[in-house]
């Protein structure tokens, strides 16, 4: 157990754990747990990632709870992210990186906006093979998932009982946003279980981007107004 925050900058850095269920970092709740800047090909893998709040150098934002990346191209892998708390990507926040984002475990963070995800830049981004659970977003939209990226494949997650916990939002399980997001794949996916009080209780897609469909699962979601499964 490694009671500490991280931050990697300006270079790249294999950071193993020896399993997400026996190796754990616990934040100070002052900061991301997590903090990537502009930090190549670095990879974290094999965590259990807990206790982590808005980035201190997202100075203007409030973004990143157990992640902050902005740029690079890291690997997420392996983990369990929970319990993070920020404005905006309460588990993870990615900005201008071709993250990749791949076989963890997103369950119990809670942001503005998206609860468990929150994605912008980057021309290749990948989400793959996660399970998005549980997660809750408060003033603004996207429970589980929110990305605007221009270029970005989201295939093979379970994206389960997200919520967006106010009275107006969209996007309970996944929300794609932004006139940038023009190649968004979204593939064998499952959407199940998710809310949002207006609109798209499980996918919401808004704002001119263009996503790509194929073999989603979507089933069991709940809206107040419409479009429970995709809007």
């Amino acid at each position: 157990t490694y009671n500490e925050n991280i931050l990697i900058q300006n270079k790249t850095v294999e950071l193993l754990g020896e399993s997400r269920d026996t190796t754990f970092l616990r934040g100070d709740g002052q900061d991301s747990v997590v903090t990537l800047l502009y930090a190549g090909t670095t990879k974290i893998d094999g965590f259990t990632i807990s206790g982590g709040t808005r980035s201190t150098h997202d100075e203007w934002s409030n973004r990143g709870g157990g992640f902050y990346c902005l740029g690079g191209s890291p690997t997420v892998s392996n983990n369990i992210n929970e319990g993070g708390d920020a404005d905006g990507g309460g588990g993870i926040y990615s900005g201008d990186a071709n993250i990749k984002i791949t076989d963890n475990i997103i369950r119990n963070n809670h942001s503005g906006l998206g609860g468990g995800v929150l994605v912008g830049g980057g021309t290749a981004v990948v989400i793959r093979g996660n399970t998005i659970e549980g997660n809750s977003c408060h003033s603004d939209h996207g429970g589980g998932l929110a990305l605007s990226s221009p270029n970005a494949e989201i295939s093979d997650n379970q994206i389960l009982n997200n919520k967006v916990d106010n009275d107006y939002g969209w996007g309970g399980g996944i929300l794609i946003f932004s006139d940038e997001a023009k190649n968004v794949r979204m593939s064998f996916n499952t959407v199940a279980g998710n809310y949002a009080p207006s609109l798209g209780g499980g996918t919401f897609i808004d704002d001119g981007a263009e996503a790509f469909m194929d073999h989603e699962l979507i089933y069991g979601n709940t809206t107040d107004e419409g479009g429970s499964g995709v809007y």
